[in-house]
């Protein structure tokens, strides 16, 4: 590629010099034979067709190093994560439990003062949905009209708690010395793909179907292409992605940089 780049860069160089040198200062009048104008031209062609050359040179390279490229990158996303030696193999019912905290397992009704099971009350265990439905702090319906299952508003006591829950954690967080950030919604696909959360296509979800199968579960909503018109067509091909978790936008502030290992860790929340 830097060889062509070579040869295009000097071929323009060489047209812009011999477009120069054919014009006369103004207040001189400069014969010119048929004979040069032959030559000159002709000099302009083998200059053109060289550049011509050249970048379909450059663009044949571009194309095959981003099919090899493409090829890489799907590769590496077939590494699974690297799990702990003694990580059980096979399904669900391979699990073991590893390690008990407290003794709550063993009564079926609530402690009075939520740990001592020496001294229970009469209130049942619930598990989290149950709990938030039967104290009024959750509307699943609401949220399931508006935006579908799995969505839900979380309202009164419930609002409350979720706030303060993220100022406890902030808070904690900061007196530990990270910088807290509040992120943007969305990133690009490229940078959701880097981060390991990978987006399936309309074509693999295509694939997929027609496979008679639904394919991997995609961890990531895309966002339609009305909200890309803003941004010009050069995004057309990169769209953006809502993001579930801070630590896509966070590792993306520093994409495309050379870190020096002074400033190593960084702590960021």
């Amino acid at each position: 590629t830097n060889e062509h780049r070579a040869t295009l860069n000097a071929a323009s160089k060489e047209m812009g010099v011999l477009t120069k040198g054919g014009k006369p200062p103004k207040d001189q009048s400069v014969a010119v034979s048929a004979e040069d104008r032959e030559a000159k031209a002709q000099a302009m062609a083998d200059l053109r067709e060289r550049a011509k050359v050249a970048k379909l040179a450059i663009q044949d390279i571009k194309t095959k190093l981003d099919a090899v490229e493409t090829q890489l990158r799907n590769e590496a996303a077939k590494l699974p994560n690297i799990s702990h030696p003694q990580t059980p193999i096979g399904d669900e019912a391979q699990a073991r439990i590893v390690r008990v905290n407290g003794d709550l397992h063993n009564v079926k009704t609530v402690p009075k003062n939520g740990i001592d099971t020496r001294d229970l009350s009469s209130a049942e265990f619930q598990d989290h949905y149950d709990l938030a439905l039967s104290l009024g702090i959750v509307d699943m319906e609401a949220g399931a009209k508006v935006a579908g299952s799995r969505f839900h508003y979380w309202r009164g006591p419930g609002a409350l708690l979720e706030l303060a829950l993220v100022q406890y954690a902030m808070t904690r967080a900061t007196a530990a010395g990270f910088i807290p950030h509040i992120t943007p919604d969305a990133a690009r696909t490229s940078v959701v793909d880097a981060c390991g959360f990978r987006p399936r296509s309309n074509a693999e979800d295509t694939q997929a179907g027609e496979a008679g199968h639904s394919g991997e579960a995609s961890q990531i909503y895309r966002m339609t292409p009305v909200a890309e018109e803003s941004h010009g067509e050069e995004h057309v091909a990169d769209p953006l992605c809502l993001v579930a978790t801070a630590e896509i936008p966070l590792v993306a502030m520093k994409q495309q940089q050379i870190l020096n290992h002074t400033s190593l860790p960084m702590s960021l929340a």
